[in-house]
């Protein structure tokens, strides 16, 4: 008993330190990635700071930051186990980021900077590992400043679909390009009217709910498989809850829909009421 007692206490102190080696030497590697291409890196702030469609930058540092820290309870009892694979993702993108530079396309390097410390989380960490954080660690793809070049298409087209909408409104509009005119005068489409600030900051919100459902279902998915090997019945019971689920959500969907074709009904009674009483 108490040598399994000492054995446990040195395997958890073994993983602890392992852990730790691992966060130490991806920590080293991303301060390298950085500072080599710290002209980039300084281009991103740059962009953070002055284009409102990618303010969000600072943000996704945070989620990223929070995501990973609520993953470590169960990093806690896993080793880094270095993956080749990893190694050779992260000679990829280095040669990816070389490539960038040599054709001075911007966006191309900042991306692979960013698949670059992905990439160098896999090869320190291992296979294993890397399967838990990255989730998290797409995100760190958001914080990179892209979408400007479709800016001058978004603006195209919220012109023509104000000179449509006009159109079908009976308001006479002359326009050109993305300037048009009607009676009460002439407007134009700016870069603020273009959405690709709501845009890229939409498709962000949505990319944090939908990894995040993904990761409430996956625990519950984890709990009912370790469920499933402790006893058949067990099973049974996860699909249980989940059909009861769907019909709580569908008769709550079902209940509001009455209600609202109860309330109409209603309604429209009320009115017939009304008119009936002003012809009598």
């Amino acid at each position: 008993m108490a040598d399994q007692l000492i054995d446990s206490k040195v395997l958890s102190g073994t993983r602890r330190g392992s852990g730790l080696l691992g966060l130490v030497v991806v920590l080293i590697a991303w301060g390298a990635i950085l500072f080599s291409f710290r002209t980039q890196v300084r281009m991103v702030l740059d962009a953070w700071d002055t284009l409102p469609s990618h303010e969000h930058g600072y943000v996704v540092l945070v989620v990223v930051a929070y995501l990973l820290w609520s993953k470590l309870p169960v990093l806690r009892g896993e080793f880094c186990r270095p993956s080749w694979k990893g190694f050779a993702a992260l000679v990829l993108t280095g040669f990816l980021a070389m490539l960038g530079e040599l054709v001075s396309v911007a966006a191309v390097v900042q991306f692979a900077i960013v698949l670059m410390m992905i990439s160098a989380v896999w090869a320190v960490t291992g296979d294993e590992i890397f399967r838990r954080v990255f989730g998290p660690l797409f995100f760190l793809l958001f914080a990179v400043p892209f979408g400007q070049e479709i800016l001058p298409v978004l603006m195209n087209w919220t012109a023509d679909a104000t000179v449509v909408a006009l159109r079908h409104s009976g308001v006479p509009v002359y326009q050109e390009g993305r300037n048009f005119v009607i009676p009460s005068g002439q407007w134009s489409v700016v870069e603020a009217c273009g959405g690709i600030r709501y845009l890229l900051t939409s498709v962000f919100i949505g990319a944090v709910f939908a990894v995040g459902e993904v990761f409430c279902h996956g625990a519950t998915g984890a709990t009912v498989g370790k469920c499933k090997h402790r006893g058949a019945g067990c099973g049974r019971v996860g699909k249980t809850v989940g059909v009861n689920r769907h019909k709580q959500i569908r008769t709550v969907l079902v209940g509001d829909l009455n209600a609202v074709i109860q309330r109409n009904k209603g309604v429209a009674r009320a009115r017939q009421t009304g008119v009936n009483a002003v012809a009598a």
